[in-house]
């Protein structure tokens, strides 16, 4: 039967419109709906996972929506949808489940500093994996092999294709599902039970091709998400998702050859399963299934399992090694001098931060072999490229490095100069100790804090009297920083200039003459907190309050309680937080200050509250 143009033309605008939708719902919608969620719901303002602190906020505000039943819910689900439309021959809802399972990829769009803040929210359908571990998300790494070896296929060619690769799969992707569909379209259209023209004499399900290219591609675009507990791995849901598609591909095949008979029969033995394979790797894949079963098609629904539960088990076991897990406890890799060389070559010729840190951690795990390639990654053009070698060099404790980190001092860069004292710090090089106190003093390199932060790692005497010098008469950047260097060097007769700088320097940086001599002994640095919490800036009255707590005594408590006023939200969760810190003697004085706290607009605020008298026990927590 044939179809008009005007139907042709028609099913092709209909097509185009659904991908192009589809399209803008997996790239821009998510953006839009992550800066909507920041803005609208009340997620904790903190850094998930930078310390126990914070992990334990974490759990505070999920216990409190009970996001984990919810998670575990929405997984339980999730999981249902793919295994009773497997099981009753419903691939819609398998395939929704599969989508389902993959949404949580979306949450790399989100810039929240909490795990899972905006869009990032849908990571609770993951809350079952990661209490297990962080970790475990990892056990799909397997399927990067690709993306990777295109990058260094790419990287010999002296091509950068970081950039490049993840958008043109995801139009790859979206070419294939726009001509699958339209294809599908045009063939119900012309009465045909078996669509085997244009896109389907290459693939026999072009749209989940399409699907897993697409989603590919949207799982390797870069998001705004790179500290530490961002960079969750979003590959074993991927994996899974995609084995789910292709079961359900596998699972109307065995409809198909019932309802369309012969005709689908030969259409298969034409036209690739997914995309053209040579035949010794079509035979390669195909061979657990001949070893299995004896056959090359599925007659059953429990061997299509079978068989995907096998490849899900071998990708996890790949993973498993090629992520380091097995190795967690040995983090040096031994790698060869060509391998050395590449990465080296990598960082010299990208400008992606997130791939310099990823090379020069190889690099670090390639201990001293690696050492002259870093020290020569020094010299490299890219300020930035000298930054994190530097820091890499600092992790590594390497001393041979000292020399080369010295001269670094003088890097036309700052954050390379500010770099480069942090790792003479950490390596405790006192032979750096003279040109520390040299840049200590030198304004024009805009060294002092970074200097005196350094020096006082180093407890050598010879900096003494540089850094009182700097407490005195250096600006409050710098005077704050050579008092948190005495207080960490110990010695006890720096008291004196440090009460002094107290009780004189209108400017005086108070939280950190209080830190210094809270860790010397000295009684004056409840005073120096004390004037802390008058600083405007809240950070500052922050760091006041957790001084105060670092005290402990009733005196100081009474400030953090006068915190409770604060009207910065930050300063008042901050005044709670702390007040676990003190004495069970203190008891009754603290959970007569949180009586006052049932009404305070602010949720972490209230929780917190919560937390502390249920930490001190009294028998009455009150859920305000």
């Amino acid at each position: 039967m044939s179809v008009s143009w005007k139907t042709t033309a028609g099913l092709t605008l209909l097509a185009l419109v659904f991908a192009i939708g589809l399209t803008f719902a997996a790239v821009e919608l998510p953006r839009l709906l992550d800066d909507w969620m920041g803005n609208t719901v009340n997620t904790p303002a903190l850094a998930t996972g930078q310390d126990m602190d914070t992990a334990y906020k974490t759990r505070l505000y999920m216990d409190h929506f009970h996001l984990k039943v919810i998670g575990y819910a929405a997984l339980a689900i999730t999981l249902l949808l793919i295994v009773v439309g497997l099981a009753r021959n419903r691939t819609g809802l398998a395939s929704a489940g599969a989508i389902l399972l993959f949404l949580p990829v979306f949450g790399q769009f989100a810039a929240t500093m909490f795990f899972l803040g905006g869009l990032a929210f849908l990571r609770l359908l993951w809350l079952p994996f990661l209490d297990l571990s962080f970790n475990v998300m990892r056990l799909g790494d397997a399927i990067l092999f690709p993306y990777r070896w295109m990058i260094d296929l790419g990287r010999a060619a002296g091509i950068a294709l970081h950039g490049v690769l993840p958008p043109v799969f995801v139009a790859t992707g979206f070419f294939f599902f726009v001509a699958g569909t339209l294809a599908w379209f045009l063939a119900r259209a012309r009465g045909r039970k078996v669509a085997d023209f244009w896109v389907y004499r290459i693939s026999r399900h072009p749209q989940y091709l399409g699907w897993i290219i697409w989603s590919y591609g949207i799982l390797l675009l870069p998001g705004n998400n790179q500290k530490r507990y961002f960079e969750l791995s979003n590959t074993l849901p991927w994996l899974l998702s995609t084995l789910v598609i292709i079961g359900v591909a596998l699972f109307e095949e065995m409809k198909m050859r019932k309802s369309a008979g012969t005709e689908y029969c030969r259409f298969q033995q034409r036209t690739p399963f997914l995309f053209p394979l040579p035949r010794f790797i079509l035979r390669l894949l195909k061979w657990p299934q001949r070893l299995l079963f004896g056959k090359n098609r599925f007659e059953r629904k429990r061997e299509i399992l079978a068989f995907l539960g096998l490849y899900a088990l071998v990708f996890m076991g790949i993973s498993l090694w090629s992520s380091g897990l097995l190795a967690a406890n040995n983090p040096v890799v031994a790698q060869t001098s060509s391998q050395i060389r590449a990465s080296a070559e990598t960082i010299r010729n990208t400008t992606n931060r997130l791939l310099i840190r990823r090379e020069l951690k190889s690099l670090a795990g390639a201990g001293t072999q690696a050492l002259p390639h870093l020290l020569s990654l020094l010299a490299d053009e890219d300020p930035i490229v000298r930054w994190y070698t530097i820091d890499t060099l600092g992790e590594m404790g390497s001393i041979a490095a000292v020399p080369d980190l010295i001269a670094r001092l003088r890097d036309p860069d700052r954050w390379v100069r500010t770099a480069a004292a942090g790792a003479l710090g950490r390596l405790q090089a006192r032979t750096a100790v003279p040109a520390l106190i040299e840049a200590l003093a030198d304004r024009k390199r805009d060294m002092a804090k970074a200097a005196a932060l350094a020096l006082g790692r180093m407890k050598d005497r010879r900096a003494i009297a540089p850094l009182l010098y700097v407490l005195q008469r250096a600006p409050t950047d710098a005077a704050g920083a050579a008092a948190s260097a005495l207080g960490n060097m110990g010695f006890r007769d720096t008291t004196p200039t440090l009460v002094q700088c107290l009780e004189e320097r209108a400017d005086c940086p108070f939280n950190q003459v209080g830190e210094a001599l809270f860790e010397l002994g000295s009684p004056r640095a409840l005073d120096a907190f004390a004037a802390g919490l008058k600083d405007k800036a809240w950070w500052q009255r922050e760091t006041a309050l957790r001084g105060m707590a670092a005290l402990g005594t009733p005196a100081a408590l009474s400030h953090v309680i006068s915190a409770l006023d604060d009207p910065d939200t930050k300063v008042r969760r901050t005044a709670v937080w702390v007040m676990r810190r003190f004495s069970a003697t203190l008891a009754p004085r603290i959970r007569q200050a949180l009586e006052s706290l049932q009404s305070d607009p602010d949720l972490e605020v209230r929780l917190y509250a919560i937390d502390t008298l249920e930490y001190f026990g009294d028998g009455k927590v009150k859920k305000f």
